[in-house]
């Protein structure tokens, strides 16, 4: 779940994002909520678009889960608090429909993840791409 705030003071172009999300997997339920900032080129063609948004996913019970890439290896982690930083770059169509705006979009995006495990910490790096739709 998520919203998307727009001061008048900013015009068009800067907005405010923030969400909060949850789910369950091997290693137990979490929740993550995160805030951010969109800077975009609004215009009734193609709108390029930038992000940077800050996260955090809070394992609610954690359970070890084994992550061994086989049965002879044996490899276990419990899950812990991770957050991170995501900065997303790309390109949203707004299609005016009469009384609502349907506007698919694609992006791509860069993230640092950072989570304590096993006595130091742990850092990656993830790149996806992604289509979204906004109505």
């Amino acid at each position: 779940m998520g919203a998307k705030w727009s001061p008048k003071q900013t015009g068009q172009h800067l907005r405010f994002i923030g969400g909060l999300g949850a789910g369950t997997y091997t290693g137990g339920p979490f929740l993550s909520p995160d805030l951010g900032i969109v800077l975009a080129y609004e215009n009734p063609y193609v709108v390029p678009f930038l992000t940077l948004s800050g996260y955090v996913s809070i394992p609610l019970d954690a359970q070890e889960v084994d992550i061994g890439v086989s049965e002879m290896s044996d490899y276990s982690v419990t899950p812990s608090t991770t957050v991170g930083i995501l900065g997303t770059a790309g390109l949203r169509v707004p299609i005016d429909m009469g009384t609502w705006t349907l506007a698919p979009s694609a992006g791509i995006a860069v993230s640092e993840l950072i989570d304590e495990g096993r006595g130091y910490w742990n850092r990656g790096v993830v790149f996806t791409a992604g289509l979204d739709v906004d109505l």
